[in-house]
C-alpha cells in the first residue's frame, strides 16, 4: 500500500476517533495539531489501526512516534511483516 493510500485511511480513522470529519492530516500533522490527542486517545488510535490495517502495535510504539508520517512508516513495515 502506497503512503498516500494508508494516509487516507488514517485520515478516515482520525476522523471517527475524534469525531471530526474537517480533520485533515498531512505527514507533518503532530498530536499538537489535533485536539484531544492525548495518551488516552493515543490507546484508541493504536486500536483502530491495528484493526483496520490488520497489524500489531504496541502502545509504546504508538507513544514514541512524532507525526503521522512515522505513522505510516509503522503501518508499511507491520503490513510488510504480515503479508503472505
Amino acid at each position: 500500500m502506497a503512503n498516500d493510500q494508508i494516509l487516507e485511511h488514517l485520515t478516515s480513522i482520525f476522523r471517527d476517533v475524534f469525531e471530526d470529519d474537517e480533520l485533515n492530516l498531512t505527514p507533518r500533522t503532530t498530536s499538537d495539531d489535533v485536539p484531544g490527542w492525548d495518551s488516552m486517545s493515543n490507546i484508541t488510535l493504536t486500536i483502530e489501526i491495528e484493526h483496520r490495517f490488520g497489524i500489531k502495535v504496541r502502545t509504546a510504539e504508538m507513544e514514541a512516534l512524532r507525526n503521522v508520517a512515522d505513522i505510516i512508516d509503522l503501518v508499511k513495515t507491520r503490513m510488510t511483516s504480515v503479508a503472505p
